[in-house]
């Protein structure tokens, strides 16, 4: 019995390592600020991967998921996780919005996406949590998007 429950322990270990969950997307209040979460993917260089160094894979991860962060991508994200039915030109219309008021995502943290086909799947790709404070929080996200449709 106790060696079904070491290997019970063993496995239930496991698999709570390699099963990161996408953060999700979502508003958070924090004080007098509202601020809104959403995940970030990335990849790891090809030169990181064919050093085979765990720290390489991770910090160009990093740094993938970064550029990605201060692109249009997340702008784009951030309008289809919170406007539903929103046209092509009213989401063009509110990224420029959004990019004229110059925010600036903060990184939180980041995780590993293992793969499961690789002996070290760890830091070939990634997903980073960021977050973006909207003045006036979601309360005047709304407004604005409603005055941009």
């Amino acid at each position: 019995m106790q060696k079904f429950v070491g290997i019970f322990s063993l496995l239930l270990l496991i698999a709570c390592h390699s099963a990161n969950k996408p953060y999700p997307s979502e508003w958070k209040h924090f004080g007098n600020e509202d601020r809104f979460y959403l995940g970030i993917p990335g990849k790891a260089s090809e030169k990181a991967k064919s050093v085979e160094s765990l720290s390489m894979r991770q910090s160009s991860c990093r740094e993938s998921a970064d550029l990605y962060a201060k692109s249009p991508y997340l702008w784009r994200k951030f309008i289809i996780t919170n406007a539903h039915n929103i046209t092509k030109e009213e989401s063009k219309a509110f990224e420029t919005h959004l990019i004229s008021m110059q925010l600036k995502p903060v990184l939180e943290e980041c995780q590993s996406i293992l793969e499961p086909t690789l002996s070290d799947g760890e830091w070939y790709a990634c997903e980073c949590l960021y977050f973006i404070t909207y003045p006036g929080g979601k309360v005047q996200f709304e407004k604005d998007l409603h005055f941009h449709r």
